[in-house]
């Protein structure tokens, strides 16, 4: 009965959200420019006063509210990485982790005032906090590594699950993290 409360809960959240179920990223057009590594990003940790996705319950939590279950099949570390379809690339340093998007049809969040640069493309999440779009005047895109589908990457305190449907990346001690596909972003 509690599992069908939580069913329902969670299938409100995302019809609320204006979000779709989320699409398969294979065949999504390949990086036409080497790598670039981050340079310029707003505070993740500061909260954003754009139209920020729904929260929901961070996948890898028990449907109890128990302990996290380890990440699938983990690679190794990989600091800066994509998807296999290039479509979403991701960069983990010791303070947050961040991925972009290259093609997207998800609601895009309005673009705060204090952002001057690119909005919408970019989450993020710190050592504190939920995930939030970030600010940003870079890309993480375009990196020849790859975290193939099914698998994971732990780097310290972050990690990231490469899935068909999208990429899943959280802080593992806050469990703070998003969902990222062609068609749903998610925070938790």
């Amino acid at each position: 009965m509690r599992l069908r409360a939580v069913a329902a809960s969670l299938v409100a959240a995302v019809c609320l959200g204006g979000c779709g179920t989320a699409s398969d990223l294979v065949g999504a057009e390949s990086s036409p420019s080497g790598p670039e590594r981050p340079a310029e990003t707003t505070d993740p940790t500061t909260p954003s006063p754009s139209d920020s996705p729904t929260p929901s319950t961070a996948p890898t939590e028990d449907s109890d509210g128990g302990p996290l279950k380890p990440l699938p099949h983990v690679v190794g570390e990989m600091d800066y990485f994509a998807s296999p379809s290039h479509n979403i690339g991701c960069a983990i340093t010791d303070s947050m982790v961040r991925c972009d998007i290259r093609e997207k049809s998800y609601r895009e969040p309005a673009q705060p005032a204090s952002c001057s640069l690119d909005y919408g493309q970019s989450l993020a999440v710190g050592a504190d906090g939920p995930a939030q779009f970030a600010c940003v005047g870079d890309t993480v895109l375009g990196s020849h590594q790859i975290l193939p589908y099914n698998s994971s990457t732990e780097v310290g305190d972050f990690g990231c699950t490469s899935r068909e449907t999208g990429m899943t990346c959280y802080n593992l001690t806050t469990r703070h993290g998003f969902l990222i596909s062609r068609e749903i972003v998610n925070v938790f």
